[in-house]
């Protein structure tokens, strides 16, 4: 089996959503030890989360500049109240869309988000 899991905390201290994926992929190759292990890790910082200890065949890291423009900020004020609707969110969003769409997820038989 070809296992492809997108990921966006993996951090060791300081969040339970990070230990949670850690954990997921650790019980995922316990119960399938001869599968194929790929994770896309979509990272906001440059620190240490001990990668290497995962049980994992590849990895493909993104680091994530999640910083909005000056100039969209003060768009969204107006936009917010008119559309409610964010503008900032919908910036971040296409931040990952543009990368998750160049994933070729069709080679995998089961995908985790």
């Amino acid at each position: 089996m070809k296992f492809l899991i997108i990921v966006q905390d993996l951090r060791i201290s300081g969040t339970s959503e990070g230990i949670v994926s850690r954990s997921f992929i650790g019980k995922l190759r316990e119960c399938f030890q001869d599968a194929i292990i790929d994770v896309h890790y979509f990272k906001s910082d440059v620190n240490d989360q001990q990668i290497k200890i995962l049980p994992i065949n590849s990895l493909d890291e993104y680091l994530m500049n999640r910083e909005i423009p000056f100039i969209l900020k003060w768009i969204n004020k107006i936009y917010w109240r008119v559309f409610h609707q964010s503008l900032k969110e919908k910036y971040i969003q296409n931040k990952y869309k543009k990368i998750i769409k160049n994933i070729a997820f069709e080679s995998y038989d089961i995908v985790f988000i």
